[in-house]
């Protein structure tokens, strides 16, 4: 898929989350042919990346509260949250892909 971005930064975006569609067809190759299932996939990715938030955010209140610093570990944390939204971000694009093939099917 290609597709022109004028903003650099989204223009960056775009390009991690066609690897990672990539990276996840040849990885998986039978994508699933039910919505249920598609949905399930979706859902599961978007639930790793909010479970990444929910650690951040724990992290800065203990910060707020003066229990902890951040560390190097926490820096981490985002480029794992980064990685979570990306894999989000392609299962919804192939997912998205795949409801548009049925549609044209039928």
């Amino acid at each position: 898929m290609s597709v022109i971005i004028n903003d650099s930064a989204l223009a960056e975006v775009w390009k991690a989350i066609e690897a990672e569609v990539r990276r996840s067809e040849a990885l998986h190759p039978n994508y699933p042919a039910d919505t249920l299932r598609r949905t399930a996939i979706t859902v599961e990715e978007a639930l790793e990346a909010l479970t990444e938030m929910a650690k951040r955010v724990q992290v800065l209140q203990q910060v707020a509260l003066g229990v902890t610093r951040i560390s190097a570990k926490d820096t981490y944390s985002m480029d794992h949250l980064k990685i979570e939204l990306i894999q989000t971000a392609a299962m919804c694009v192939k997912h998205l892909r795949a409801i548009n093939a049925e549609e044209e099917r039928a």
